[in-house]
């Protein structure tokens, strides 16, 4: 079972597409950096939402990619984002 946090994330992205999809990698970065979310499962919810709302295919891969790693880039978890998301 998903945890709320991230069934939230992917609803919002559906609706909202790449707005949506940076404000959600902004969110899930500070649970992630408080230790309510793990960093592998948010990777892997938000490849899902990258695929589930054709984010790459209609904005580019690198746009999405640079969206994650931006989010992620002022935590201690910033070195690690770009590894799992490889």
């Amino acid at each position: 079972m998903s945890h709320p946090e991230l069934v939230a994330a992917r609803r919002s992205i559906a609706l909202g597409k790449i707005t949506a999809f940076s404000r959600e990698c902004w969110r899930l970065a500070e649970l992630v950096e408080a230790g309510a979310l793990d960093l592998a499962d948010v990777v892997d919810a938000l490849a899902e939402a990258d695929v589930t709302n054709d984010l790459s295919i209609t904005y580019g891969a690198d746009l999405v990619q640079s969206t994650i790693s931006n989010a992620f880039a002022d935590n201690a978890y910033g070195a690690r984002i770009a590894e799992i998301a490889a």
